[in-house]
């Protein structure tokens, strides 16, 4: 739990839980990987580490106050996330709220925020020459 690889951490943190059964040391291994200022890029492993304290519930209540926070940002992923930037953040609050569930059960739950009323920009449909002719895809 003390290598120099942030994912070798969270691997063993967990692995020690589940062959333990002894939370104690695993949890503050895992909270130390929750970065409330991450940006979404994969190479990290937030999203992971979020589940895993999910996994061992009730023993991991010590991070129900930071996921709880993480969960209320208006805005929590700034990597572009090329064309995909919302269903990573969907699949990152779907993780936050399932932790916190597990971890204290109702700390999830709380107001939905109403949807944005701007307007979303459309592309440009797609063109491509067939036999010398511009026809849309």
């Amino acid at each position: 739990m003390d290598s120099p690889g942030a994912w070798t951490r969270v691997a063993a943190a967990h692995a020690y839980w589940r062959i333990t059964g002894d939370p104690d040391p695993a949890v503050p291994v895992l909270l130390a990987e929750v970065d409330p200022d991450w940006a979404g890029h994969p190479a990290v492993p937030v999203l992971e580490a979020v589940r895993r304290l999910g996994e061992i519930g009730a023993p991991a209540a010590v991070a129900a106050p930071l996921l709880g926070r993480i969960l209320a940002q208006e805005e929590r992923l700034g990597h572009p996330f090329e064309r995909i930037r919302i269903l990573a953040d969907e699949a990152y609050v779907r993780t936050l709220t399932k932790a916190l569930e597990r971890i204290a059960p109702g700390a999830a739950v709380g107001p939905v925020p109403a949807p944005s009323k701007e307007p979303v920009p459309v592309p440009a449909p797609a063109r491509r020459r067939i036999f010398g002719f511009r026809r849309p895809i």
